[in-house]
């Protein structure tokens, strides 16, 4: 969630695209509910599609504000599903288990904003960083409480730092893959279905780690907390690709298309886009935890070959990854669901 300065959305200009101004100014109630207009429209075309409520586009027919994952009722202060994320419930936050409510009921404080990554508990969930902040200063609080809020502060600063670093080399990099992978992330806190956490730790040798949790839908990606910088920026790239993976399968849960694809494809996929980000960082090289060269996917000295030399190395590099510890070729998304929506 992200606070919400003020109630009052002014539309942008759309002259390109056949509107003309000066453009309406909206007024809102606390959830949504459309108070007054101000301003002279001159609209050469119809106006449903355009962002109103918190940016939202209202469909002129319903009423209702599409939030990309679910629509959103202003007249109710409720959205028209539950929340996709079941495990978004928090014992200290009563609000939260409310599926349909909307900002856990206090949209003056807060938005429900489009992006697709949330903070999971260990990674101090719903709570805000002036409310983790709060925590790690609160001498009321156990040691232990405190010293979890500053960790969770830490590892946020981090994850966005490396994420917009990973952004920057991925564009620069002029690589779709690596553009897309970074992409998949969003951004913060829409209440949809991907939880960033720290929790890689206890993988032996382990950067990160994302799952597709078979019951609920839901992308859970945790990272080691001892990256950092440049590497936690591969990281988070090598990992976007299979949250972007997994989420272009949720779309459609079919099983047998294009989109249901294996272990040893996504790790494929995913060295090869660490491998792009650390060419565009210009680092020393990138490897699995602890392996020699002959598992680099990108390093320095490459760089003075042509980029044919370039990814022929870095292909090489990933089929001995692959041989190392050979991941199935028979699990698939569709095998590892016991469920279809």
């Amino acid at each position: 969630m992200k606070p919400l300065d003020r109630l009052q959305i002014v539309v942008p200009e759309l002259s390109e695209k056949g509107y003309c101004v000066p453009v309406p100014v909206y007024d809102y109630a606390p959830f949504g509910a459309q108070l007054t207009r101000s301003g002279q429209p001159c609209y050469t075309s119809s106006t449903s599609g355009l962002p109103l409520f918190t940016g939202k586009e209202r469909d002129s027919e319903t009423g209702l504000d599409y939030f990309g994952a679910r629509y959103f009722s202003a007249t109710q202060g409720r959205f028209t599903r539950p929340d996709p994320l079941l495990a978004a419930g928090q014992i200290a936050n009563p609000q939260s288990w409310n599926k349909y409510a909307y900002a856990f009921n206090n949209p003056l404080k807060f938005v429900d904003p489009t992006g697709l990554w949330n903070w999971d508990t260990s990674a101090g969930g719903n709570s805000t960083d002036e409310e983790l902040e709060n925590r790690r200063e609160d001498k009321s609080l156990s040691r232990k409480d405190r010293g979890a809020a500053g960790r969770a502060l830490k590892f946020r600063a981090n994850f966005r730092a490396a994420r917009d670093a990973a952004e920057r080399a991925a564009n620069a990099s002029g690589d779709a893959s690596a553009q897309e992978s970074v992409a998949a992330w969003g951004s913060e806190n829409d209440q949809n279905n991907v939880m960033v956490g720290v929790g890689a730790a206890n993988v032996p040798g382990s950067s990160a780690r994302v799952w597709l949790d078979k019951i609920t839908d839901t992308i859970f990606a945790n990272f080691n907390p001892g990256v950092h910088g440049d590497f936690l920026s591969v990281t988070i790239g090598h990992e976007g690709r299979h949250v972007g993976d997994a989420n272009a399968w949720l779309e459609t849960h079919c099983a047998g298309c294009s989109t249901d694809l294996n272990h040893l494809v996504r790790e494929q996929r995913g060295w090869y886009v660490g491998g792009v980000l650390g060419q565009s960082l210009n680092m020393k090289s990138v490897a699995p935890v602890g392996g020699g060269r002959e598992y680099q996917v990108w390093n320095r000295g490459w760089a003075k070959a042509d980029q044919a030399t370039i990814d022929s190395n870095r292909n090489a590099g990933i089929d001995r990854i692959m041989k190392y510890k050979p991941p199935s070729q028979t699990d698939t998304y569709s095998t590892e669901h016991s469920h279809r929506p």
